[in-house]
Formats: structure tokens, C-alpha cells, sequence
């Protein structure tokens, strides 16, 4: 074997015989031989070359010009016949030439190829959405099926999975979907039809003998997705199992019901029709007058409660409109907002109410939605001037002196202060009304929000400089407590 710039990589054997064996451990795209050789002769060589691989370009030599030869150059399609004595420069040409055919070739075939793998995935993903449309368009829907060559077994069950993807890298998990979702056909027997919607929102159509499609049998299906995409942030939602293609779109509609519910629910889990009907949570103004009149009279604990019972009584009712959820929570905030500005207490993101419904309406769970709340109740409370002991404002001194590294630890500002450390929890807790470590992660975020304002430091660099030594991590954090991320705080700055 030898590398030659021009040519690429080159074998050489001393026959025929030789040469074929080369030839099936290393397909030839050029085939450069004598006529005349012991063993086998390049006539035959050719013969088998040709018919083992039909694109390769044949070039002979031989020093008679014979009549039969000729022939067979001509039947075999020899790209070129070169009599002896040989002319290096020639020789050199001819061969050049037949690289460079060979390689036009070669990205016309890749090229073709990529055409025709675009169209088939362009077909599979106008017939995945429209395989959710009514009225059932069955013609089409035959031609698609046809046209995207899937093997529909008889008989046959079908359920339509909904997948939004939530992470940054929506994409790149796009790229891979075919792979993954390879895998799990693998696994479970069951074959899929995926199309999007848009960037972030997949259908998955799944569709196999009724043996792979019972209860247990989607369940199995979603364990094994659910698996597939653990590295990612999701929401995945299952329609109910239907045994005619014709009423896939009942199990798309279902699908999307279910979808609601993993406001409440929360990422990465995989929701199942449940034979039970979901119940939805009334929201009861009063609520919001109580809360109200907790902050009215400072009672900081009361209106936490009461934020924290709403939440767990809505996480009973899954079926829930996430609308509805955020609207009662944005008439919570507001009344923290409108407080807030009564007392002169400044939040992060702005002391009016001009973008919070904008931040409302992106939080994607229950969770971070009550984060939020309470979350600003906290720095309501904080922002009106408690008085404190000395004992917590040398804490605070110590946490001001030190939240800056990520290693900042409870049983460290004990010490450091001289206190028991139950006893130091319990004292700030009761002075502050919050945690001592719910005071640090606000700590620290409203130093990266100076940051971010005042400089133009990668978000990596303003993490790691305000405690926090993963980068999402902190960027997790900081959305829970200002209600959007670094970057996009970053780019609203102007406006607050």
C-alpha cells in the first residue's frame, strides 16, 4: 500500500489473483492493469472487477494491439487503453483523469443521495402532521405512506407521543432522533413516524403488532424514552393506544390534553392517559385577598403558607389549564408588586409591573412559578429594613465577606461566628424570614445582576465569580429568582 497526493491511496499486486483479494478487503474506484500476466490475466481481472464493482473505471495496458483485446475493452467499458511503451506523463494524465471522474462521481452519488434522504424525511414529517388532522385524508395519507416506504404491520395498534424540548440544544437533539429512537425500536418492538411542528415540539407517531402496545407495553415505550433523553429538559405526552390509523388523530387530541398537565408535573417525566377523569383546581379570589392582608399586616409566614397550600392543592388537579394557574398567580404577584412599591422596596428586575406578565407567562412549571412568588414575597419583607441583632449582622458580614466561593458552608459561618449552629439557623430565620441559604443564593444573584449590568463578562465568568462553579446551575438558579435568565436579563437591562 502506498499514498500517492495525487491519487490517493495505491495497491499493488504481482496478478491477477492477488489483485482480487486486495480488491475485497479494499474496494478499487480505479483499476490499473497489465493484459498479459501469470495466473490471471487482466482481461479476466477486469471481468470480475466489473461485475463485483460496477463504477470502477478500467484502465488497460499491454504492448499488442490485438483485435479480441479491443473487444473486450469495449464490452467492459474500459475507461481508457493504453498501448506500450508507456510515456510516464501520459500515463500520469490518464490516470489523473480517471481520479477525477471518479471523485465527481462519487459527490454526485452523495449528493443524490442527501436529495433523496432530505425528501424522504420532508414526506415522513408532512405525513406525521398529518396523520393529527381532521377530516382523515386517506389518500394522502396512503401515498405518504407509500412515498416514506413504512412498514405497517397487519394487524397493527397505533399511539401518538407529544415531545417539547426545553433546553438551549433543542436542535442538536433533532439531529439525533433517528438514533435514539432506532434504539428503542430495538428495545421494545415498536416502530416511529416523528415530524415537528417547530423547533421544540415533536409528534411522535408509534405503531407495532397489538402484543408491543398494551398499558405495560407504553409504559415500557416511555421508561425506554425517557431514558434516551435523560440528559435533556422535556415535557412528553402519550395519547391513548388506537387500532386503526384512521383514529390517530384521537389519540394526537389526547396527547395534547395530557400536555397541560406537565406544567403542573414538572420535566422530564412521561404522562399517561389514566383511566380516572383529571380534575381542575378553582381558583378562589378570596385567596388573593387574604394574601393580601397578610402583607398588609407583615405576617411574612401566613402569606407564605398560604402560596405554599395553593401550590400543593393545585399539583392534586392535573388537569388544571396552565393559563388559568398563571393568571392567579400574576394576580398574586401583582399585589406584591403594588406593596412593594407602597414600601419603596426595589426588586431585581424592576419596582413596576410593566414586564411581569412577560415573566409569568415563560415559566414552563408550577414549580418555578412558586418559586418565584414566594421567592419575591422574601425580598418584599427583606426590603422594608428589619431590624437585627448583632449576632445575624455578623453573619451577614461573614456571608457579604465570603459568598463569592462556592464551598461557603452552614457548619463554616457556625464557627466563624461563634454560634451553635441550630441555634444560629433558628435566630436568622426568625429575624430575617428566610433560611440562611435562601439569603445567600439572593445574595449572590443580585451580585451577578450588578454584573451583568455593569460589565460585559461571560455569564461563566460572572457565575463562577458569585459562588456558583456550574455555569446551568447558576443560570437555573438565577431564573428562579429573577424570573428569566442571565442572557435575557442581560439584553433587557436597558429597560428596567
Amino acid at each position: 500500500m502506498t499514498c500517492i497526493k495525487e491519487y490517493g491511496t495505491v495497491f499493488c499486486a504481482s496478478n491477477g489473483i492477488e489483485a482480487l483479494k486486495i480488491a475485497e478487503e479494499h474496494p478499487p474506484s480505479v483499476l490499473l492493469t497489465d493484459i498479459r500476466m501469470p495466473r490471471m490475466d487482466g482481461v479476466a481481472l477486469a471481468t470480475q472487477i466489473r461485475q463485483k464493482y460496477p463504477e470502477c473505471s478500467l484502465i488497460f495496458m499491454t504492448a499488442y494491439s490485438d483485435e479480441t483485446y479491443l473487444k473486450c475493452a469495449i464490452q467492459l467499458k474500459v475507461y481508457r487503453y493504453i498501448e506500450k511503451p508507456l510515456e510516464l506523463a501520459s500515463l500520469h494524465e490518464v490516470v489523473a483523469q480517471a481520479v477525477a471522474e471518479q471523485e465527481a462521481l462519487l459527490a454526485s452519488k452523495q449528493s443524490r443521495q442527501e436529495k433523496e434522504r432530505y425528501a424522504i424525511k420532508t414526506i415522513k414529517n408532512e405525513l406525521a402532521v398529518k396523520l393529527t388532522k381532521l377530516p382523515y385524508d386517506n389518500l394522502g395519507i396512503a401515498n405518504g405512506i407509500r412515498l416514506a416506504m413504512l412498514p405497517i404491520p397487519e394487524p397493527a395498534c397505533f399511539v401518538t407521543c407529544i415531545l417539547r424540548l426545553l433546553d438551549e440544544e433543542s436542535l442538536g437533539v433533532l439531529a439525533q432522533l433517528d438514533g435514539l429512537l432506532s434504539d428503542v425500536a430495538a428495545r421494545s418492538g415498536v416502530r416511529f413516524l416523528w415530524g415537528t411542528y417547530d423547533t421544540d415540539t415533536v409528534l411522535i407517531h408509534c405503531y407495532a403488532q397489538p402484543e408491543y402496545l398494551t398499558p405495560s407495553g407504553v409504559r415500557n415505550l416511555g421508561e425506554l424514552l425517557l431514558n434516551q433523553l435523560k440528559e435533556r429538559t422535556f415535557f412528553l405526552a402519550f395519547g391513548d393506544v388506537v387500532t386503526a390509523m384512521e383514529q390517530i388523530p384521537l389519540s394526537y387530541q389526547k396527547a395534547v390534553c395530557l400536555m397541560q398537565s406537565a406544567f403542573i408535573r414538572g420535566y422530564n417525566q412521561a404522562v399517561f392517559p389514566s383511566p380516572f377523569p383529571e380534575t381542575e383546581y378553582v381558583f378562589d379570589m378570596a385567596d388573593r385577598s387574604r394574601f393580601e392582608k397578610y402583607l398588609l399586616e407583615d405576617r411574612q409566614e401566613e402569606a407564605m403558607a398560604l402560596v405554599g397550600a395553593i401550590t400543593r392543592e393545585v399539583r392534586q388537579h392535573t388537569g388544571t389549564l396552565s393559563s388559568h394557574i398563571k393568571n392567579f398567580y400574576y394576580e398574586l404577584l401583582l399585589v406584591i408588586y403594588q406593596m412593594a412599591k407602597r414600601r419603596h422596596v426595589t426588586f431585581p428586575i424592576s419596582d413596576n409591573t410593566r414586564f411581569l406578565w412577560e415573566i409569568v407567562y415563560e415559566f414552563a412549571t408550577l414549580d418555578e412559578l412558586a418559586d418565584f412568588t414566594e421567592n419575591k414575597i422574601c425580598e418584599l419583607f427583606e426590603g422594608m429594613g428589619p431590624g437585627y441583632s448583632q449576632q445575624t449582622i455578623s453573619i451577614l458580614n461573614y456571608i457579604h465577606q465570603n459568598f463569592s466561593r462556592e464551598d461557603l458552608s452552614l457548619k463554616e459561618i457556625s464557627n466563624a461566628v461563634f454560634l451553635n449552629h441550630s441555634y444560629m439557623c433558628t435566630m436568622f430565620k426568625r429575624e430575617t424570614h428566610q433560611t440562611i441559604n435562601q439569603y445567600i443564593t439572593k445574595y449572590r444573584v443580585n451580585h451577578a445582576i450588578e454584573l451583568l449590568k455593569n460589565t460585559d463578562e461571560p455569564i461563566s465568568s460572572i457565575s463562577f465569580k458569585v459562588g456558583y462553579g456550574n455555569a446551568n446551575y447558576f443560570c437555573k438558579i438565577f431564573k428562579s429568582i429573577v424570573g428569566v435568565t442571565p442572557s435575557d436579563y442581560r439584553e433587557r437591562k436597558q429597560w428596567v
